[in-house]
């Protein structure tokens, strides 16, 4: 009897890793993404230019557009709008804190194409942003080593208005 259990669960293995399927993999989708380098970011009067530095090297960080909403980098939207930010990696959780300006470098393994991880959670001073609106989920998007959220979501839990004029391609946030 238990040899059959075991043939049992042996034979579940082989077929559950035969057709692709990975115990514990992460609950993610595949996206199409927008890269715009023209969008303009407002922080008040001043205009933003999202950088990264890497290396003794600056490099723009251009902002990407999904399903209508415009994403840019955890760090990005951090400085832009001064608020410290953490990543737990066992977790998944992004914790951004209007009591620090610490910023956290941030690595995630590269991967080829942009995909939307549906298990990582966004909190802002330990309260869980929601990041749905009328039913549709705009969750963090990791793209080339580097996780993006939608400006508006963070930034409005935050405290700031979000402006959005798409005949200039602008963003504007008030202080």
């Amino acid at each position: 009897m238990r040899k059959i259990f075991l043939i049992g669960v042996l034979f579940t293995i082989i077929i559950i890793s035969f057709i692709g399927i990975s115990l514990g993999q992460a609950n993610t989708r595949n996206v199409d993404i927008i890269i715009t380098p023209q969008v303009d970011i407002f922080v008040g009067k001043r205009l933003y230019i999202p950088t990264e530095y890497n290396n003794g090297y600056t490099t723009i960080i251009h902002p990407f557009i999904y399903e209508d909403r415009v994403y840019l980098s955890i760090e990005n939207i951090s400085h832009m709008i001064r608020l410290g930010l953490d990543y737990d990696y066992e977790c998944k959780e992004i914790l951004y804190s209007t009591k620090s300006c610490i910023v956290e470098p941030i690595e995630i393994e590269k991967d080829k194409d942009p995909y939307m991880d549906l298990n990582m959670k966004v909190y802002l001073d330990e309260k869980q942003v929601n990041l749905c609106e009328s039913e549709k989920y705009y969750g963090p998007i990791v793209y080339n080593g580097k996780i993006y959220i939608p400006i508006r979501y963070i930034s409005e839990k935050a405290g700031k208005r979000v402006f959005w004029y798409g005949e200039k391609n602008r963003i504007i946030i008030d202080k």
